[in-house]
């Protein structure tokens, strides 16, 4: 499935999007869910604690928009529950490089 935003922008047009995501495991399952997420192109485990909490970034890919990603990690086996707490969206440069952020949501601690 290829990733498409609306607006059929060429894509060196297209927004690019990195989101932060707070994940909570069930005992006993988080190496395998950390396991399933190294997989993931564009998802990265940042941090975890003891209780099962991991910290995620998720960016979009070609192949795969964060909201779709997020949709797939939350619904793996072992994960309980995930909360969205950054969101910023990127404009492309013309070199293709990341721009200027267009929108930034706030993080939260956890």
């Amino acid at each position: 499935m290829k990733a498409t935003l609306p607006g059929a922008l060429s894509s060196a047009e297209k927004p690019f999007n990195v989101c932060g995501l707070l994940a909570h495991v069930a005992a006993g399952k988080r190496e395998e869910v950390r396991a399933q997420l190294n997989a993931f192109e564009g998802v990265e485990v940042h941090a975890e604690t003891e209780d099962g909490r991991l910290v995620i970034t998720i960016e979009d890919t070609e192949e795969m928009l964060c909201a779709d990603r997020i949709t797939i990690i939350d619904r793996l086996p072992g994960v309980m529950n995930s909360s969205l707490v950054l969101t910023r969206l990127y404009r492309a440069q013309s070199d293709g490089t990341k721009g200027s952020a267009v929108f930034a949501g706030q993080a939260v601690a956890f």
